[in-house]
Protein backbone atom coordinates (compact mmCIF):
# COMPACT_ATOMS: atom_id res chain seq x y z
CA UNK A 1 0.00 0.00 0.00
CA UNK A 2 1.36 3.14 -0.24
CA UNK A 3 0.09 6.70 1.23
CA UNK A 4 0.81 10.69 -0.14
CA UNK A 5 3.53 12.39 1.54
CA UNK A 6 3.16 16.18 1.71
CA UNK A 7 6.10 18.68 0.58
CA UNK A 8 6.11 21.41 3.06
CA UNK A 9 7.72 23.73 1.01
CA UNK A 10 5.85 23.56 -2.29
CA UNK A 11 2.89 21.86 -0.16
CA UNK A 12 2.26 19.36 -3.47
CA UNK A 13 1.92 15.76 -3.06
CA UNK A 14 4.85 14.70 -4.55
CA UNK A 15 6.13 11.44 -3.48
CA UNK A 16 4.45 8.43 -2.52
CA UNK A 17 6.21 6.44 -0.04
CA UNK A 18 5.00 2.14 1.29
CA UNK A 19 3.47 1.99 4.57
CA UNK A 20 2.21 -1.07 6.54
CA UNK A 21 -1.17 -2.49 5.95
CA UNK A 22 -3.94 -1.64 8.74
CA UNK A 23 -5.03 -5.43 8.88
CA UNK A 24 -3.46 -8.88 8.95
CA UNK A 25 -4.74 -10.77 5.43
CA UNK A 26 -4.62 -14.16 7.16
CA UNK A 27 -7.23 -12.98 9.96
CA UNK A 28 -9.65 -11.23 7.46
CA UNK A 29 -9.47 -14.82 5.91
CA UNK A 30 -9.78 -16.42 9.11
CA UNK A 31 -12.94 -14.00 9.74
CA UNK A 32 -14.50 -15.09 6.63
CA UNK A 33 -13.75 -18.52 6.48
CA UNK A 34 -12.09 -18.13 3.54
CA UNK A 35 -9.24 -20.97 3.79
CA UNK A 36 -5.87 -19.70 3.08
CA UNK A 37 -4.43 -22.11 1.23
CA UNK A 38 -7.36 -22.10 -1.14
CA UNK A 39 -6.69 -20.32 -5.00
CA UNK A 40 -8.89 -16.86 -4.81
CA UNK A 41 -9.29 -13.36 -6.73
CA UNK A 42 -10.66 -10.24 -5.16
CA UNK A 43 -13.11 -8.50 -7.74
CA UNK A 44 -13.97 -5.31 -6.74
CA UNK A 45 -16.93 -4.37 -9.33
CA UNK A 46 -17.91 -0.92 -7.86
CA UNK A 47 -17.20 2.03 -9.84
CA UNK A 48 -16.96 5.47 -8.69
CA UNK A 49 -18.92 6.96 -11.97
CA UNK A 50 -21.48 4.85 -13.58
CA UNK A 51 -20.12 5.22 -16.89
CA UNK A 52 -16.80 3.29 -15.51
CA UNK A 53 -19.32 1.08 -14.32
CA UNK A 54 -18.45 -2.72 -15.92
CA UNK A 55 -22.13 -4.54 -15.79
CA UNK A 56 -22.93 -7.28 -13.00
CA UNK A 57 -23.05 -9.97 -15.49
CA UNK A 58 -19.62 -9.69 -17.30
CA UNK A 59 -18.55 -10.00 -13.15
CA UNK A 60 -20.76 -13.38 -13.31
CA UNK A 61 -19.45 -14.47 -16.34
CA UNK A 62 -15.73 -14.03 -15.54
CA UNK A 63 -16.65 -15.58 -12.07
CA UNK A 64 -17.88 -18.77 -13.44
CA UNK A 65 -14.64 -19.12 -15.69
CA UNK A 66 -12.89 -18.92 -12.61
CA UNK A 67 -14.69 -21.04 -10.70
CA UNK A 68 -13.91 -23.73 -13.33
CA UNK A 69 -10.43 -23.33 -12.59
CA UNK A 70 -11.03 -24.14 -9.06
CA UNK A 71 -10.55 -20.43 -7.74
CA UNK A 72 -12.57 -19.17 -5.06
CA UNK A 73 -14.09 -15.42 -6.10
CA UNK A 74 -14.06 -12.56 -2.92
CA UNK A 75 -16.37 -9.48 -3.55
CA UNK A 76 -15.69 -6.80 -2.15
CA UNK A 77 -17.12 -3.11 -2.19
CA UNK A 78 -18.05 -0.10 -0.19
CA UNK A 79 -21.27 -0.24 1.85
CA UNK A 80 -22.99 1.63 -1.25
CA UNK A 81 -22.05 -1.40 -3.64
CA UNK A 82 -23.10 -4.11 -0.95
CA UNK A 83 -25.99 -5.07 -3.53
CA UNK A 84 -24.31 -5.23 -6.07
CA UNK A 85 -21.72 -7.66 -5.27
CA UNK A 86 -24.19 -9.98 -3.20
CA UNK A 87 -25.83 -9.77 -6.90
CA UNK A 88 -22.74 -11.13 -7.93
CA UNK A 89 -22.12 -13.44 -5.36
CA UNK A 90 -25.78 -14.93 -5.45
CA UNK A 91 -24.70 -16.50 -9.21
CA UNK A 92 -21.30 -17.78 -7.86
CA UNK A 93 -21.00 -21.16 -6.44
CA UNK A 94 -17.97 -20.55 -4.37
CA UNK A 95 -18.36 -17.07 -4.40
CA UNK A 96 -17.85 -14.63 -0.91
CA UNK A 97 -19.36 -11.10 -0.84
CA UNK A 98 -17.28 -9.31 2.08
Amino acid sequence: MIEPLLNKKTKIKEALIPVKPKFNTSELLNEFSIPEKVKKVLMLPGSGWATKQWPAENFIETGKKLETGEWKVILAGSEKEKPLCEKISAELTSSKSL
